[in-house]
């Protein structure tokens, strides 16, 4: 029984100057990916995978959605910015305060994350 061996082609390896052309092209959009492969000599489908490798980017990122800020949130904000235009040298500790002489439940650590934004 004679088997053949196929011969088994070897991986290209591309340089990361050579990843970058192609992703800027590609991200011109001057010609269509499948111009872009052609041109080069590489496959046109690419994974997700492979496209954040190019781009350089974290696949986490790409799937990430932020959250957008509640509208509690937004109000302390407004009234944090607010009162700081008013007296600059008010800190954390006396702005907790003034919201706290308005009805509103917060605590120093949310109004330094509020006048962190």
């Amino acid at each position: 029984m004679n088997a053949t061996r196929r011969s088994k082609r070897t991986r290209r390896k591309y340089t990361g100057e050579f990843k970058a052309k192609v992703a800027l092209e590609a991200i011109k959009a001057q010609e269509t990916i499948n111009q872009i492969a052609a041109r080069h000599e590489v496959h046109p489908h690419f994974s997700i995978r492979q496209q954040c490798g190019l781009w350089g980017l974290h696949r986490s990122g790409l799937y990430y959605e932020p959250v957008p800020e509640s509208a509690e949130n937004l109000l302390l904000m407004k009234l944090l910015d607010r009162q700081y235009t008013r007296h600059p040298e008010q800190g954390v500790r006396r702005m907790t305060l003034h919201l706290r002489e308005r009805g509103y439940e917060v605590n120093p650590k949310r109004v330094r994350d509020g006048c962190a934004r």
